[in-house]
């Protein structure tokens, strides 16, 4: 999912962040907001690897979308959810929240094209975004971080999303259909504004990818993978579509 990363749209920082902490994550849970995590029913403050929210807001037009991620402790990290089409990385819809050197964190919205070279080779970790940032300062109110930031070794967002864009994107979709989930997590380098890649592997940071398609704004599953064991599992045929998704670029 996060091999490459090509920055279109809303990159915002915010000082004056909602008092809400990690603990109030895993409140109201199927109760205005649904929620995924890796392993499942894990608590936020403790043992979750990654742990997603999301909550339609149907007055405003927006999903307000909750991400974390143990990135051990340290600044320069980053997670990412992708909205993607099918349980495989690339052409995906991603939202990022990344940790720099600043108090708050960095939120926006990125693709990740299947085979995309022209900015940076496979095999090379990172992937420079330097030059694409001053796009996003114009598109800023597609996104919108309320919340966040690093709380022992949880990075965490709360962030605020259109339903409906309005920015011409291939990469900025419509929430209001149906999506699988995939959360990562990586290095990210404030000063050159780079992003590294997601753990591989048998690493326990492996990214989550969901079982099952859901629409963010009707709150509906609709349709199940049986070859996923459990929700909080990533099953070994999803591995193998994950794996693949990196040979293709390579």
């Amino acid at each position: 999912m996060l091999v490459v990363v090509v920055v279109v749209a809303a990159l915002f920082t915010s000082g004056r962040l909602a008092q809400n902490t990690i603990g109030d994550l895993k409140t109201n849970c199927n109760k205005g907001k649904f929620c995924q995590s890796k392993p499942a029913n894990c608590d936020p403050q403790t043992n979750c690897i990654y742990f997603l929210s999301y909550a339609p807001n149907p007055a405003d037009k927006t999903v307000t979308w909750e991400l974390l991620g143990d990135v051990g402790g340290s600044n320069q990290k980053y997670i990412a959810l992708g909205l993607s089409k099918d349980q495989s990385m690339g052409d995906d819809a991603l939202i990022y929240c990344a940790m720099g050197s600043n108090v708050a964190p960095i939120v926006g919205l990125a693709g990740n094209p299947v085979g995309h070279s022209s900015t940076v080779a496979v095999n090379d970790p990172l992937l420079t975004v330097k030059k694409q940032l001053h796009f996003c300062l114009q598109v800023n109110s597609n996104v919108q971080l309320t919340g966040g930031g690093l709380t022992g070794t949880k990075l965490w967002c709360r962030v605020v999303q259109k339903i409906t864009p309005t920015v011409n994107s291939s990469y900025v979709w419509n929430l209001n259909g149906g999506y699988y989930f995939l959360m990562a997590s990586g290095k990210f380098d404030s000063k050159s504004s780079k992003f590294g890649i997601h753990a591989t592997g048998e690493d326990p940071m492996f990214p989550y990818v969901s079982n099952s398609i859901v629409n963010p704004v009707l709150a509906t599953t609709t349709t199940s993978v049986s070859s996923a064991s459990s929700k909080n599992c990533v099953s070994q045929q999803a591995k193998q579509k994950l794996v693949k998704a990196h040979e293709q670029r390579s």
